[in-house]
């Protein structure tokens, strides 16, 4: 295999407002040819355990926010439909809105959860 190796340089150092051109020196190309030598291991591939990205506390975290922001929409959906002004309503919607998304984003990655199990068996 041949390789070719170029370098550009300087070969004058003054400032470019003086109005001097650069000179461009290239290098040798080098005819060398380098072998490599292949070692094989004698050694076994061990099967390497797989750590379980769906571990049970993680399931465990998923189901716990969303009943939390299950509970959190049904609570601020009650308060807004028992408020009679107009302030609070518009707040309590927000918040209906937030923890609306926030329970369907915990109950996907509940789904994912669920899925995962019945595939890796």
């Amino acid at each position: 295999m041949v390789k070719k190796k170029m370098v550009r340089s300087s070969a004058y150092s003054k400032s470019r407002s003086s109005g001097a051109k650069k000179k461009i020196v290239k290098s040798k190309v080098s005819n060398s040819k380098v072998n490599k030598k292949v070692v094989k291991s004698n050694k076994t591939p061990r099967k390497v355990q797989m750590r379980s990205v769906f571990s049970k506390y993680k399931f465990h975290i998923a189901v716990r926010d969303l009943i939390l922001f299950s509970v959190l929409f049904f609570l601020v959906f009650f308060l807004r439909v028992i408020s009679t002004n107009v302030i609070l309503d518009n707040i309590f919607f927000l918040l209906m809105i937030v923890f609306g998304f926030l329970a369907i984003a915990f109950f996907i990655v509940f789904l994912i959860f669920i899925f995962a199990r019945i595939f890796r068996k």
